[in-house]
């Protein structure tokens, strides 16, 4: 996977709520999805997505640090005293989403996709009557 989920921090508490991640490889950040997802204890229910984040492209390398806050903000990098990178992404949620006992986050690697755009609704005109 070459990334690994460390912990979620600060649960309720929304200025601070964040999840943290490492990169255990170089790798693009773009290709990882995190879920909010229902679990029943230590199981992940399937089919139960209550939201999600797609990482913008970025490059991050082996050690760096990733940090998905639930609020709002703008995307930054800080580098660390070891000569890693912490890199900050921002949800942009209303409010704390891990306080619930029954969510899970899960981390999913994105190898291939494809997306589908709906054509748009023609707008109909109105008879004269």
């Amino acid at each position: 996977m070459n990334v690994e989920i460390i912990e979620i921090r600060n649960p309720d508490e929304f200025d601070r709520e964040r999840i943290v991640l490492r990169a255990t490889a170089d790798i693009d950040v773009g290709d990882y999805l995190i879920l909010r997802t229902r679990a029943n204890g230590d199981v992940v229910q399937a089919g139960r997505a209550r939201d999600s984040y797609w990482f913008r492209d970025k490059e991050v390398r082996t050690g760096d640090l990733i940090v998905l806050y639930s609020k709002s903000g703008t995307p930054r990098e800080k580098r660390n005293d070891d000569g890693s990178v912490t890199h900050f992404f921002y949800w942009g949620l209303s409010e704390p989403c891990w306080s619930q006992s029954d969510s899970a986050a899960v981390l999913i690697r994105l190898r291939e996709w494809k997306s589908y755009f709906p054509e748009p609704v023609p707008s109909h005109e109105t008879a004269d009557r």
